[in-house]
């Protein structure tokens, strides 16, 4: 018997009892990110991931993880996701675990605070339980759909609820998890609860990875750096862990790490925004361990147009000259980090032409 024949039967008689069998080369969807979501930050999205449509961003399908110090942007970087979200017309989903989202600050960033779907829970296994409900609940609308286009007996009909489905399928659909340090019910009952967010979240991470890769969603969890009571190794050990990042590290398609570097300060010297650098540890989209600069400003988020110079200068050829002026020979013009943003309002053009740009392969 020759080998494609026995395929053929092995592949028969498995989906006798459930068609759960397919050929990878037959689905064009398959292994590949269909969807991505920008942070609104483009050097940063540059080392996360890239869709089929030449997007780069948060790759929807996956679950991804962000970690790093306190007041390292991670929740801005949330709220960025959010903001695209919804402008792309998806469902964005916060389950805010330190109770403390600002409504200003949201609207200042791009969100709807009116369709921001959005949960304060008492302790992670609320969190957890708040995202796989969620998640169940989307589910149920495909499976709905699915139902429907099967009874239709009209073509036109079958068409219409088709297009319907491909548009929930299109639309991005968020979960952002802010954050995991939130207590265990363990912690709140008894005040112990060693190994617990671990546990927890591993358990949690091996049901939801299948829903969300069926979804075509995105669940982002943020974790964040805590300092470690006991050092051992006579206090020459670690001295700092990120709670539940091993977890999520395990079971994430991709993750950052936020540092940061520098606060950038006015004229007055007062703090205005910090300078902070992302690194992907792990990234199973693109080759890992790539690092980013960006800039984020206090009330406003990160700076676009900044993070636009950075991409110039790191893949298309601007180069960095006297005084902080950067230049490309394409484009004809120099500018500041600071200025790039107000020449693009004066000269609408020049802004469409940086954009096709940076959407073009890099040099």
């Amino acid at each position: 018997m020759e080998s494609n024949e026995l395929r053929e039967k092995l592949v028969a008689s498995i989906n006798k009892k459930e068609e759960r069998v397919h050929y990878f080369g037959l689905h064009g969807t398959f292994g590949l990110i269909t969807n991505c979501i920008s942070s609104q930050s483009p050097n940063l999205d540059r080392i996360i991931a890239k869709d089929t449509k030449g997007r780069w961003g948060v790759p929807c399908g996956r679950t991804f993880f962000i970690s790093g110090e306190p007041g390292t942007c991670k929740t801005t970087f949330c709220m960025h996701i959010a903001a695209e979200t919804q402008r792309r017309k998806g469902i964005a989903v916060y389950i805010d675990g330190e109770h403390r989202l600002d409504r200003i600050y949201c609207e200042a960033m791009g969100i709807d605070n009116d369709s921001l779907i959005y949960f304060q829970p008492d302790d992670l296994e609320e969190v957890l339980g708040l995202i796989e409900d969620n998640l169940n609940a989307m589910l149920k609308v495909r499976e709905k759909l699915e139902i429907k286009i099967t009874k239709a007996k009209k073509k036109v009909d079958k068409e219409n609820l088709r297009k319907e489905l491909a548009v929930f399928m299109e639309c991005p659909l968020v979960i952002l998890a802010d954050s995991m340090s939130i207590a265990t019910h363990a912690e709140v009952e008894s005040g112990s609860g060693l190994g617990e967010h671990a546990r927890l979240l591993s358990r949690h991470m091996r049901i939801v990875t299948p829903t969300v890769a069926k979804l075509n969603a995105c669940v982002i969890y943020v974790c964040q750096k805590k300092e470690k009571i006991n050092t051992g190794w006579g206090g020459y050990g670690p001295k700092d862990t990120f709670l539940g990042e091993n977890s999520l590290k395990f079971h994430s398609s991709a993750g950052l790490r936020m540092t940061k570097v520098k606060t950038i300060k006015n004229s007055d010297n007062d703090a205005i925004g910090d300078i902070v650098v992302a690194q992907t540890i792990k990234n199973s989209c693109i080759p890992p361990l790539k690092k980013a600069e960006t800039e984020v400003y206090y009330g406003q988020g990160f700076d676009y147009w900044a993070s636009v110079t950075e991409l110039l200068a790191k893949y298309y050829g601007a180069t960095k000259g006297t005084q902080g002026k950067y230049s490309h020979k394409g484009l004809g013009i120099e500018w500041k980090k600071r200025t790039l943003g107000k020449m693009v309002e004066a000269d609408p053009k020049l802004g469409r032409r940086i954009r096709k740009l940076i959407a073009s392969k890099p040099e």
